[in-house]
């Protein structure tokens, strides 16, 4: 009896835990995002830049801009497919090369992962292209 009673903990544990691995496993980076960096550097501006992905899509606003395309998501790999924008011209001193700045960093991107409240994309090198926080 004690010997069943044990077999019994054992399967409860180890059902308790699978369900905790497949949580983290559903973890996706959906959701609306700012970013914080591109590259090493910080990106402040309002409004902000954005990002938001979900159903095989993702979209936002580059500081001039609103852009958008399809990603696909496969575990811990991402890959953003080219964007489409629209094609204001926005005279603001840098805008448009940060605006180039992000484009590229999605198209470099291959990986992601959560942080937190923050989702951090990196090259195929292991450097980080985009950070990105939680949009409130």
């Amino acid at each position: 009896m004690a010997r069943s009673r044990s077999r019994h903990v054992a399967i409860a544990a180890m059902l308790a835990l699978a369900g905790c691995a497949s949580a983290s496993d559903n973890a996706t980076p959906d959701g609306e995002w700012t970013v914080a960096a591109i590259g090493g550097d910080a990106v402040a501006g309002d409004p902000p830049l954005t990002l938001t992905i979900g159903q095989d899509r993702y979209g936002g606003y580059a500081g001039c801009n609103r852009y958008g395309g399809a990603v696909t998501v496969t575990g811990g790999a991402i890959a953003f497919g080219p964007a489409a924008a629209t094609r204001m011209f926005c005279g603001g001193p840098g805008q448009m090369e940060r605006e180039q700045a992000l484009f590229d960093s999605l198209q470099a991107a291959d990986s992601w992962r959560l942080e937190a409240d923050r989702l951090v994309l990196d090259d195929g090198e292991g450097g980080t292209v985009l950070t990105l926080d939680r949009a409130p």
